[in-house]
């Protein structure tokens, strides 16, 4: 892979475009996602109820991949995935809005049906995203295209984590004044969407009901290639989404930390995704290497024994 692959990619249109829109939408979804777990822990609801409440809301924000993947799939497969992925950045606008609506009102019960809202729309964007990568960059760049796209959405995450914990103790409980970044965030990241001009594909002739999460298991069994990579994806996204959300109980309860300290801690978990990401595009070069999934899966393996061993510390987590 040539040195400046990175460069090249940035270069382009499309590509930038696509880069900044998923950045936007993951920072706006870690945010408002923070923003509700602090709410939460602050309720005062006790140890117990404050877990059960950090579970629901790791589950809210799962469900809707399990229900719509197959459709949203279809959806992206069938129309223009420039099309489909600026429709849902318009979807985030409006959902931006009911968001504003239900921090207004204090209720935690509003702030959990638009955080369900939220990752139905992520649910529905996935697949045109990760579908448009192969079709505005050249074959050649697709390692390096991954491993910035990744980064972007862990750049996200820090940045979700970070601002969340800090503008939730700047608010001082008056969650309406955070409404306005998170509808202003969801503006700009659709209009930068418009600007993603991939070439348009025929439509497909099949219809929608041939997707669904049936079929997909079913694709699943025949395929043992695709059953591997699905596996290896579900690993590392389920213990990427175990410790954000434990690591909110962890530094409240354990190192006794405030929203700043929470945002630190989520800040590092995204560093250390965002920079592996892009040590695998730089490694990978021009073909995708599969040899380094077992590496960076050992590498969470005893990075997370340290951490569940370790005297409490917050310097070491």
């Amino acid at each position: 892979m040539k040195t400046n692959a990175f460069a090249e990619l940035l270069r382009s249109r499309g590509f930038r475009s696509l880069f900044s829109a998923q950045l936007l939408g993951a920072l706006n979804d870690n945010l408002y996602r923070m923003i509700v777990s602090l709410f939460a822990v602050s309720l005062g609801l006790g140890a117990a109820a404050e877990r059960g409440a950090i579970a629901l809301i790791g589950v809210l924000f799962i469900l809707p991949y399990l229900f719509f993947s197959g459709l949203a799939g279809r959806l992206s497969d069938r129309f223009c995935k420039g099309r489909v992925f600026a429709a849902t950045k318009l979807c985030e606008v409006a959902i931006m809005i009911l968001a504003a609506l239900a921090l207004g009102s204090g209720r935690i019960e509003a702030m959990l049906a638009v955080l369900f809202l939220i990752a139905t729309q992520a649910a529905f964007a996935s697949p045109a995203r990760y579908g448009l990568v192969p079709e505005i960059v050249e074959a050649r760049h697709l390692s390096p295209a991954n491993g910035l796209g990744e980064m972007s959405v862990f750049m996200a995450i820090i940045l979700g984590g970070a601002l969340g914990g800090v503008l939730f103790e700047i608010a001082s409980g008056d969650l309406r004044l955070l409404a306005a970044p998170l509808v202003l965030v969801a503006l700009a990241g659709w209009l930068i969407s418009r600007n993603i001009r991939p070439p348009v594909a025929a439509p497909r002739a099949a219809a929608f009901a041939e997707g669904g999460l049936l079929r997909g298991l079913r694709l699943l069994r025949d395929s043992r290639p695709m059953r591997v990579a699905v596996i290896g994806m579900t690993h590392f996204w389920f213990v990427g989404a175990l410790l954000q959300l434990d690591l909110i109980v962890y530094g409240k309860d354990v190192l006794g930390l405030g929203g700043v300290g929470i945002g630190v801690l989520q800040a590092a978990l995204g560093v250390g995704i965002m920079a592996g990401c892009i040590a695998a595009g730089q490694i990978s070069g021009d073909r995708v290497e599969l040899s380094l999934v077992p590496v960076g899966a050992a590498g969470m393996g005893v990075a997370g024994l340290v951490l569940a061993n370790a005297a409490p510390s917050t310097a070491l987590a």
